[in-house]
This record gives C-alpha cells, sequence and structure tokens, in this order.
C-alpha cells in the first residue's frame, strides 16, 4: 500500500508484466505438487484436482484490481481511500481503497505477490480464510488505518493485507514444511522492524510512482493475526459441537 503521489513509474510496464508472468510460471515450476498447476506427461500442463471456488476469491480480488486499474483515474477518484470523502459517508473507501494501484508496475507487484500467496499455502487457505483475509480484513485494515493515521489522507494497495495472508498461511501451513513458513516468519517480522526503524530506505517509490506507507504492513499483519484467531477459535467450537453431537 502505498501513500499518492504525483510521479508516475520510470519503468515499462510490459517489461513488469512479462517478469510477473515468467515468475508465476518458475513458481508453478518449483512446486508442482503445492500450486494450481500440475506438471505431467512431459510439457502438458493440466489443472490439479481441487474445488476451484477455492480460488474463487483472489481471482475475483485480481480481476477486480485490474478492472479498476483499467478504469483509472476514474476509478481511483471514486474508490482509493480518501480521509476526506470518508469522512462524509463514503465509507466503501475502507475496502476498495486496497484494491486500487497507482500504476501498473505497483498493480503487478502485488498481483505477483498475491499468485506467489495462492501457490505456497494453496493447501492451507481455504474459501473461507481468502474472504476472511481479503474482503473482511482488507475492510478492517483500511478501518485501522483510517483510526490510527490521522496523518494519511490517501492511499492505495493491496500489499498491507498481503502481509497478513503470509502471517495466516505460514502458521496453517507450518506443519507441512517447518522450514520454509518458518523462514517466512522470521522474514516478514524481520521486514516490519526495518520499515518501522530510522534504517528504513523507501527504494520503492520511484518504481511505482508514490512512497510506500509502512504502517499498513504493520497493520496488515495485525488484522492477519486478528483473522486467524478468530478463524482459529471458530474452527475449535465447531469441531467440539460436531463432537458432542456424537456423544
Amino acid at each position: 500500500m502505498v501513500k499518492l503521489s504525483g510521479e508516475g513509474a520510470l519503468i515499462d510496464s510490459v517489461l513488469i508484466g512479462r517478469v510477473f508472468c515468467f515468475l508465476c510460471v518458475l513458481s508453478f515450476i518449483l512446486y508442482p505438487e503445492r500450486n494450481v498447476l500440475n506438471l505431467k506427461s512431459g510439457s502438458c500442463i493440466i489443472f490439479h484436482s481441487l474445488h476451484w471456488k477455492q480460488l474463487s476469491i483472489p481471482l475475483l480480488a485480481a480481476m477486480l484490481a485490474i478492472l479498476l486499474q483499467l478504469a483509472d483515474p476514474t476509478s481511483t477518484e471514486l474508490f482509493r481511500f480518501n480521509r476526506s470523502a470518508i469522512e462524509a459517508g463514503e465509507w466503501w473507501r475502507l475496502l476498495t481503497g486496497n484494491f486500487c494501484h497507482l500504476s501498473w508496475n505497483h498493480l503487478w507487484v502485488n498481483l505477483l505477490g498475491l499468485v506467489l500467496m495462492v501457490g505456497l499455502f494453496l493447501r492451507s487457505l481455504t474459501i473461507s480464510w481468502w474472504f476472511g483475509l481479503l474482503l473482511l480484513g482488507s475492510a478492517i485494515e483500511g478501518a485501522m488505518l483510517f483510526i490510527v493515521t490521522p496523518h494519511v489522507h490517501h492511499y492505495v494497495g493491496l500489499s498491507g493485507i498481503l502481509h497478513g495472508v503470509i502471517v495466516v498461511g505460514a502458521v496453517l501451513d507450518f506443519k507441512r514444511d517447518r522450514v520454509v513458513n518458518a523462514v517466512l516468519l522470521v522474514g516478514l517480522t524481520g521486514k516490519l522492524i526495518w520499515e518501522q526503524s530510522s534504517y528504513y530506505l523507501d527504494d520503492m517509490a520511484q518504481f511505482i510512482g508514490g512512497n510506500v506507507l509502512v504502517e499498513s504492513h504493520l497493520i496488515g499483519s495485525i488484522v492477519g493475526v486478528a483473522v486467524l484467531l478468530v478463524g482459529l477459535t471458530g474452527r475449535y467450537f465447531l469441531k467440539t459441537d460436531r463432537c458432542s453431537l456424537y456423544r
């Protein structure tokens, strides 16, 4: 998530799109057993056996972000986080601001992150978790930013809640792959500490066309923890109720 800036990104978005596609395909090849696509019979790619509804929320989120970017700048003016507009009653911006982006470069970076999260946590994040994170979590993140960062008047971007996705996915998937998920959690913690320190350098500002709002990454991670606790608690009580029916 970034603060809005008047400067556009300087790197050709077509090149970024090619890099984005290459990395997505590479992740599928490196982790075929964990991803939506699986390599069978040489070069033939077939869909892995899973319910497509599991991917419906991230797919809808990606499509919404792309459509909003195609309609920019009109869509950005209507749907970005705008403190004055929110105070005037346009509460939907708390949610929709997460799906607007400054530029195609900014969008490709966040969609790459979303695709990698889907690939890494395919077995762990069900449709319920995706709904809680990308829809409810995004709205909660927007509300928290509205409350705790009064100095922020505008922002756009999906990166904040993607940090929450990492938290939830890594914890739920921990038993499956302890090393990878431990590295993810430790790396995320270190990144958040670095971003809140005086040593942080905003190297992405020129690339995406605006300053990164590091507070959104921290808040997104906190929202992820909250969604995780609520989800696990609810699942525990559901299991308890089901067990009691058969006693």
